[in-house]
Order: structure tokens, then sequence, then C-alpha cells
């Protein structure tokens, strides 16, 4: 048993900080982002593998002892997905559904301005 406790702390000695990045603090698990963000888990897949959430701005893959683990920069990626901090989306009173609509309705506006006549 001793000898397992002194390697178990041994291992925790060489592990990595993989929560800590000078644009912010990566801290959140995909599960925990994705209910944080009302979204779900496919959809933060989706969006990274099309390259709209970039590596070491919006998450960070993990190291040893969980190499595929991912972990999210909380404000960033709200940002990135809702345009607005997360603190105003976690404010009270804050109406995640107008506000989706708001947001279709810019873009489909800006849209109609962009199209060829």
């Amino acid at each position: 048993m001793y000898k397992l406790l002194k390697l178990q702390e041994g291992a925790a000695e060489n592990v990595p900080a993989i929560k800590v990045s000078p644009s912010g603090k990566f801290d959140f698990s995909t599960a925990e982002t994705a209910k944080k963000l009302k979204v779900t888990d496919s959809d933060l897949r989706a969006l990274r593998n099309a390259k709209e959430l970039k590596a070491g701005h919006h998450y960070i893959t993990g190291r040893s002892p969980r190499p595929t683990a991912i972990w999210y920069d909380l404000n960033q990626t709200c940002i990135q997905l809702h345009g607005i901090t997360w603190t105003e989306f976690n404010s009270p009173g804050f109406n995640l559904k107008a506000h989706t609509e708001r947001r279709t309705a810019q873009a489909f506006d800006a849209a109609r301005r962009n199209q060829k006549k």
C-alpha cells in the first residue's frame, strides 16, 4: 500500500498544469461547458471540427493522465457561440431565446444586404 501511495504522489508531481493559460482559465470540461452554455456536447465537437473554436484560445486538450480530455475557456467560448461574455450570459434576467432570435434576425439582414442583385 505504501509503495502505491508513493507512486501516486510521484505521478501527481509530474502532471503538467493544463488549466491555466495567458488568455484565461481552461477549467471546464466539455460536459460542464455544454451545460453552462446551453448547447450539446456534439455542438461543441462540431464547432471544434469546423475550426470555429480554436485550440489554445477557446480550448486545450489534456495531457497525461487524460490526454483525450478537453478543457474550455468559458468566457471565450461563450463569446464565440453567443456573441456576448459569460457574465452577460449568466446574469439574472438574461433571455437566451430572445437573444438567439435577435442574432438570427441580424444574420439574415446581413445576408440580404450582401446578396447579389
